[in-house]
């Protein structure tokens, strides 16, 4: 069916894929070299692509399951669409990397290796907990031992699911003024939390900070203005001369925010011209959640000199990969999505 609205919806499409494929981009190095970083981390100094692309996937999140909710019949219909998109996907996810890891394994014993602290740890990121470690596998790479390292995003995306609807519980979807509330909140315990590492803390807040001020955009059905952008842009000029890290990130993290709502302006614009027909495909969550694995597997068979040879071969097999899991598993479970609530 043609209509105007599917040209913003497309769109949005589009960025996660783009940003799944930052993502495989920025780990390639890492991945490949153990301790050397792209070349826009040496720009930035304090960020890399794989970070500003995970605050365009928590912007486009708080975008659109905040509409999720206000749309929803109900909590129980909310959780539900939340728990059908995300949940089945990342199960099997889980299961088949485990297996082809065994299956990579020789002379280890099958105990040793299912009951093994390590794999169980791993298997818990069903419940969006535990490592992305698995044992014996990925010793001798550049970036040893971990096996799924994309996973870590997934359980902040899972809570702030949840904290959604408790901004709404007193006023029941009325205001937006525990949005605006929680997103001042996040400013300031990214601040009092950060380390200079990655700590569950500063993680939730400075993703909490992105998620939660584009669910205030959507709230509010806010309107950029170019000049408000632009400051942001200069403000990171002092930011970055002076190494404030913290303040620096902020200020991309709100940049990302704003810059996506002057995409969705203007699609706005052209879905006022323009009928399109809806793609029915997003293979951004698959290519995501397998990427990592297939980049340390590749390590383990293959000796690459060039990180361009090692980026595409991840980025086809996570592909193909990702084809089968949206055809096999995301689309097929997606179907039961109304099972508690209206059609939508």
């Amino acid at each position: 069916m043609y209509t105007k609205n599917n040209l913003e919806y497309n769109a949005i499409n589009m960025i996660r894929h783009l940003a799944a494929i930052v993502v495989i981009y920025s780990h390639s190095y890492i991945l490949l070299y153990g301790d050397i970083h792209e070349p826009l981390h040496n720009i930035l100094k304090y960020i890399d692509s794989a970070e500003l692309a995970v605050y365009v996937f928590f912007a486009i999140s708080g975008r659109l399951i905040l509409k999720s909710y206000l749309n929803s019949n109900g909590l129980l219909d909310y959780i539900w669409k939340r728990f059908i998109r995300i949940f089945p996907a990342l199960l099997i996810c889980l299961i088949l990397t485990l297996l082809t890891a065994f299956l990579f394994l020789n002379n280890v014993n099958g105990r040793d290796f299912f009951f093994n602290n390590t794999t169980l740890s791993y298997l818990s990121n069903v419940f969006f907990v535990g490592g992305y470690n698995l044992p014996f596998l990925f010793d001798e790479n550049p970036y040893p031992y971990v096996a799924n390292g994309s996973l870590w995003t997934l359980r902040y995306e899972v809570a702030l699911y949840a904290i959604i609807p408790l901004c709404f519980l007193i006023n029941n979807k009325n205001t937006g003024g525990g949005l605006i509330l929680l997103g001042l909140m996040f400013i300031f315990f990214s601040y009092v939390s950060f380390t200079g590492k990655p700590n569950l803390y500063y993680n939730i807040s400075k993703l909490g900070v992105v998620f939660i001020f584009s669910s205030i955009y959507e709230y509010y059905k806010l309107k950029n203005n170019k000049y408000f952008t632009l400051v942001f842009f200069l403000a990171l000029v002092p930011a970055y001369s002076i190494g404030a890290e913290i303040l620096y990130k902020t200020i991309c993290s709100i940049l990302i925010v704003l810059l996506l709502n002057h995409v969705y302006f203007y699609l706005n614009r052209l879905g006022q011209i323009y009928a399109v027909r809806k793609i029915k495909f997003d293979y951004s969550y698959g290519i995501y959640i397998y990427a990592f694995f297939v980049q340390q597997s590749l390590m383990v068979f293959f000796h690459f000199t060039s990180v361009f040879s090692f980026f595409l071969s991840a980025l086809v097999i996570s592909f193909a990969i990702s084809w089968i899991s949206w055809h096999v598993i995301e689309k097929p479970f997606l179907n039961y999505k109304n099972l508690f609530g209206r059609s939508m």
